[in-house]
């Protein structure tokens, strides 16, 4: 198992990482869909695993399989050891093996709490400067106390977002 590693934020060139694997998938997609950037990359001045995460946002759940479809016939794969509920998807590059630079695309239906809950703790830590510094604590805390175990790290990690979203 590869460690887990956590990195300096570097907002500007993965913004710029996010716009290019972005316009990759909507070529791929051949459709103007909304394409999110979500995750700790998409707040500036927040340290992270430095890990693109990129959410679709699907009309239903018709349309987010045939983007799963589309994308898994273009070099990403479902991440089989996590579970979703029915109106989300998730699935990771291969490029890097989920190191720094990867991008893990998520996919979402329009309207369902995976998607609001997801833009809304962006949204919050964008606006909160002291929200965002404990959670970068909480997250260096982590990282130490769990190692190389990501599937603990993102566990623990949990609790604060669902915090955050039910304040």
């Amino acid at each position: 198992m590869q460690a887990l590693k956590l990195y300096k934020s570097d907002y500007e060139s993965q913004q710029k990482a996010f716009e290019k694997e972005k316009t990759r998938i909507l070529e791929l997609l051949n459709r103007d869909v909304r394409v999110e950037h979500i995750g700790s990359t998409s707040v500036p001045d927040l340290d992270g695993k430095g890990i693109i995460d990129m959410m679709i946002v699907a009309s239903d759940r018709a349309e987010m399989k045939k983007f799963a479809d589309i994308l898994t016939k273009n070099g990403y794969f479902y991440d089989f050891d996590t579970i979703y509920p029915p109106d989300r998807t998730f699935l990771a590059s291969r490029e890097h093996d989920s190191v720094r630079g990867d991008y893990h695309i998520h996919i979402s239906v329009a309207g369902t709490p995976e998607e609001l809950n997801a833009l809304k703790f962006r949204d919050t830590l964008r606006s909160n400067e002291n929200l965002r510094r404990e959670y970068e604590k909480l997250k260096y805390d982590l990282h130490e106390a769990t190692g190389a175990n990501r599937r603990e790290y993102k566990r623990l990690k949990s609790q604060f977002i669902v915090d955050v979203l039910n304040k």
